[in-house]
C-alpha cells in the first residue's frame, strides 16, 4: 500500500522537522495526499460514493450468505473454482464487511479491494456465460469502477481513516515513552535513517545522537 501511495502521490524533496519535533505540513506526503486532501467538495463526493456503493452492495452479500449453496451452484461451479461452497461464503463476507468498511471509511482501501475482487469475478462470470451483454454487465461494471475509484482516490476526510491518519501524523513532540509515529515521521523528513531503525527506543537514542552530531558539524562549517 505504501508503494502504491508513493506512486500515486509522489513526495516532494524532504524537509527538516520543526524545532519542536513535530512534523511539518508536508511530512509523509503520500499519506496526507491520500487521506487528508483539503477539498470539501471532493470529500462530500467521496462520502456520497462510499455510501451509495456500500449500502447497495450489502444486500448482495447478505443474499449470498442467506443461500450459499444456491450461489455456489449457479455462479461458482460454472467458473470451475475449487471449494465452491467455501468460495460462496468468502464472497458473501467480503461484500458485507467490505461494504461496511466503505460506509464507515474505516480501512476503506481494504474494503474497496474486497469489492473489486468480488465484482471482478462476477464480471468474468457474466462475460463467460452471456458474452458482452450490456444489460448483464452494466451493474457489475458500475460497482467495479466505483470501488476502483475509491481505492485510487481514498475515502476523503469525512471518514474514520482520515481521523486516524490525522491523529497519527499530528502528534506531539518526540518522546520515547509516547507514540512512535511522530518519531517515525521526523526520521522520514530527515531522509537519513531507515524507518526500521527507529522502531525501538535504542534506535531513537542513536538517531537523536546522530542528528545532534550533524547539527554540530554544520555549525562548525558555518563558523569556519
Amino acid at each position: 500500500m505504501a508503494c502504491g501511495l508513493c506512486w500515486l502521490h509522489p513526495a516532494p524533496a524532504p524537509r527538516p522537522p520543526r524545532p519542536d519535533g513535530r512534523c511539518r505540513p508536508n511530512c509523509c506526503p503520500p499519506l496526507r495526499a491520500y487521506f487528508l486532501r483539503p477539498n470539501p467538495a471532493a470529500d462530500l463526493g467521496l462520502l456520497a460514493l462510499r455510501l451509495a456503493v456500500g449500502l447497495m452492495m450489502i444486500h448482495h452479500g447478505q443474499d449470498k450468505l442467506a443461500d450459499p449453496a444456491s450461489f455456489a451452484v449457479n455462479y461458482v461451479v460454472p467458473l470451475h473454482l475449487p471449494f465452491p461452497l467455501l468460495m460462496a461464503h468468502l464472497a458473501g463476507y467480503a461484500e458485507v464487511f467490505g461494504s461496511w468498511m466503505l460506509i464507515l471509511g474505516l480501512f476503506s482501501p481494504f474494503g474497496a479491494l474486497a469489492l473489486i475482487g468480488t465484482m471482478g469475478v462476477a464480471a468474468y462470470h457474466h462475460i463467460l456465460t452471456s458474452g458482452l451483454n450490456i444489460h448483464v454487465l452494466e451493474l457489475v461494471v458500475l460497482y467495479l469502477g466505483s470501488s476502483a475509484a475509491l481505492l485510487l482516490l481514498g475515502p476523503g476526510r469525512l471518514s474514520f481513516d482520515a481521523g486516524i491518519v490525522s491523529g497519527l501524523l499530528g502528534g506531539s513532540s518526540v518522546s520515547s515513552r509516547g507514540s512512535l509515529t511522530p518519531l517515525l515521521c521526523r526520521f522520514r523528513c530527515l531522509g537519513r535513517i531507515d524507518l526500521h531503525a527507529a522502531a525501538s527506543c535504542q534506535g531513537a537514542r542513536i538517531v537523536r545522537q546522530l542528528t545532534l552530531g550533524c547539527e554540530r558539524v554544520k555549525g562548525r562549517d558555518l563558523m569556519g
